[in-house]
């Protein structure tokens, strides 16, 4: 697996100079390469702005049934041999309709002290998040993953899932950041941190809150605005500025 060294690293899923990029992957994401590729020079919209590269590319995958992006090889350190899709799956307590997609879905990190973690991304319902430490397997589970990256604080590293669910009427969804300690302290859910909601449940109004999530260093910041709206003909009846700042270090497990 190919280790990604930079701190934001375009995905691209087109081989074009100026194509923005598909997903951005970070440090301590782990890909499964496919081929090498000739050098590009590349200036496009990423996560944060405005991205640049010029240098040799590389084919790769997430997982082994998820999609092909391209990426540079300058952002990627040395391949690595850390625990197989494989053993990591056989290891795991899942549903049945889950193990047998454990291994083509499996999306793998690495911290800096050297742990793996993997989940299953894009999965309905309860998983298990697996860390693999010193051979040593341990889970702790998140539901309706859709995807994850690690972040490296001074005194403990996490891996910082989004969680998108719905209740089964459909009348309930939205989403979270679920952070999980991986070290400096016990395998723990920290306290998630609420995204986007829309809840249709009252007969006579729908009430969202509408966000978006920022991740700067240790710091998370949600913006947007919280409304409701008459079910009846759509007419506004709240609106309130939604502005939320989060420490990661300062949050506390769940219980």
């Amino acid at each position: 697996m190919l280790p990604v060294a930079a701190s934001a690293s375009p995905a691209l899923q087109e081989i074009e100079d100026d194509e923005g990029a598909a997903v951005t992957l970070h440090a301590g994401d782990l890909v499964a390469p496919a081929r090498d590729l000739p050098e590009l020079r590349w200036r496009g919209a990423m996560e944060g702005g405005e991205g640049t590269r010029s240098g040799a590319m590389v084919e790769f995958r997430r997982s082994q049934s998820g999609g092909v992006y391209f990426g540079f090889r300058q952002d990627f350190a040395p391949p690595l041999r850390v625990p197989t899709a494989r053993w990591i799956c056989e290891h795991l307590r899942l549903r049945a309709e889950l193990a047998t997609s454990c291994e083509r879905t499996l999306w793998r990190a690495r911290s800096r002290d050297g742990a793996v973690v993997a989940w299953l991304a894009h999965a309905s319902g309860e998983t298990p998040v697996a860390v693999v430490r010193q051979g040593r397997l341990t889970t702790v589970n998140v539901a309706d993953v859709t995807s994850g990256r690690i972040i490296e604080l001074p005194t403990a590293t996490l891996l910082l899932l989004t969680s998108r669910g719905a209740s089964a009427d459909g009348k309930l969804s939205g989403s979270s950041l679920v952070p999980i300690r991986i070290s400096g302290g016990a395998l723990a859910r920290l306290q998630a941190i609420p995204l986007d909601r829309v809840d249709a449940r009252d007969d006579a109004r729908v009430q969202s809150r509408l966000v978006t999530g920022e991740v700067r260093g240790d710091v998370v910041r949600v913006v947007g605005t919280a409304r409701a709206v008459a079910r009846a003909d759509g007419r506004e009846l709240e609106s309130k500025a939604i502005d939320e700042t989060y420490r990661l270090a300062d949050l506390p497990a769940e219980h």
